[in-house]
């Protein structure tokens, strides 16, 4: 398919993949990249060519969000939020940047996650401005650094006049999702002496503690969390994602550091995930007093994300799916996004798009165009239909 047989939806979601807009920089995590900084501009500038009143707004050194209004007659406020970064495209099997269409389906780092969606409420926002005013005030959010540290949606947050609920438009193969699981990461510590490893008999091997440790997680503390189940999230989860330990072949370790990813339910706090941690190293501990492995402090946490099912903004979305004939049924998935952040801040909200979270970050990413048109529908009759009642 040639670009001249794109639909124009098509065909702006193929231009913005064509944008590479990869987070972080290529100085590093904590470097802005220019790239964000360049579809943040397109992403402007499109919307304002259409009339729509646009802020571009930079959030920290390097980094925008963009920021478009369609005023409504009411007093009710409705967000709907897509991020414009991806992640990095080393190991990607096809030109990452190539926005290429082949059997109905558009290739490219980013067009499933997440310029499909960005498109689609592009599209949608347009065609809502061009008609009378709606009964909410809709706001688009274009957010920056949703692939770093979320530094777009907090600014927003922070800096907003806030919204009465809010639609995250990430990649659900257009379900309606009302609950996402929250993540704690953290670090575990063990301590140990190094000493010559011809005589180990006299250190203490930190690595072997660490063993013991790692050993209780899965045969202790995860049967307790399966034990548990949310109708749409299931169980929490609980992951040791990596290892560091030792300095020589022949030094008997005297440190050993492991990471954790634990996956949270909504009935879930940071403080409840990181006691049961506390309570198993003090019973490792008890058995062993040789051992010193300690828990450190955290250093990122996203809560859960739940909305209930009668909320208005769900039933707005469940209404315009069934207007496209599509299923209506709440679900939930394992993955966090902005939603946990907007919940946090006491707005109810859903997440719906274009897309499979299977596509997301491969090496072959794409979206299916037909997705991307239906998204836009979706969208639209979700604006028209919060707030009036």
């Amino acid at each position: 398919m040639s670009h001249l047989d794109l639909s124009p939806l098509a065909q702006l979601t193929a231009d913005m993949v064509r944008i590479n807009s990869v987070n972080p920089g290529p100085a590093g995590a904590d470097a802005p990249s220019p790239r964000e900084a360049e579809i943040s501009a397109f992403v402007e500038g499109w919307l304002r060519e259409r009339g729509i009143e646009t802020e571009r707004r930079e959030f920290a050194p390097g980094r925008f969000n963009v920021v478009a209004t369609a005023h409504g007659s009411g007093n009710r406020r409705l967000l709907i939020d897509a991020h414009m970064d991806t992640v990095p495209t080393e190991k990607m099997e096809i030109e990452p940047c190539s926005g290429e269409v082949r059997e109905g389906r558009l290739y490219g780092r980013g067009a499933c996650d997440n310029k499909g969606a960005l498109a689609a409420a592009m599209w949608a926002l347009s065609e809502l401005a061009e008609g009378p005013s709606p009964c909410a005030t809709v706001q688009l959010l274009a957010s920056g650094d949703e692939e770093g540290s979320f530094g777009g949606i907090h600014d927003w947050v922070a800096s907003g006049p806030g919204a009465d609920a809010a639609v995250v438009g990430e990649a659900t193969e257009l379900r309606l999702v009302t609950a996402s699981r929250g993540a704690l990461r953290l670090k575990i510590r063990a301590l140990g002496k190094a000493v010559h490893t011809c005589t180990p008999e006299l250190g203490v091997n930190a690595i072997t503690h660490m063993c013991r440790v790692i050993t209780a997680i899965e045969a202790e503390l995860k049967p307790r969390l399966f034990a548990r189940e949310h109708p749409l999230l299931g169980s929490p989860r609980i992951t040791v994602s990596m290892i560091q330990g030792g300095r020589r072949a022949n030094i008997v370790p005297d440190e050993c550091e492991i990471d954790i990813d634990r996956r949270v339910l909504p009935d879930e706090t940071e403080q409840s995930a990181l006691a049961e941690l506390d309570e198993l190293l003090d019973q490792l501990r008890r058995r062993d007093n040789t051992l010193q492995a300690q828990r450190l402090p955290p250093y990122a946490f996203v809560p859960a994300s739940e909305c209930s099912a009668d909320a208005p903004i769900a039933q707005a979305v469940r209404g315009a799916l069934e207007g496209e004939g599509l299923p209506a049924e709440p679900a939930g998935v394992p993955y966090t996004t902005h939603a946990s952040v907007l919940a946090a801040a006491g707005i109810p909200t859903v997440m719906l798009g274009p897309g499979s979270i299977e596509q997301a970050h491969g090496p072959n990413e794409w979206i299916e165009l037909a997705q991307i048109e239906g998204a836009a529908r979706i969208y639209r009759q979700t604006f028209e239909a919060f707030g009036t009642r």
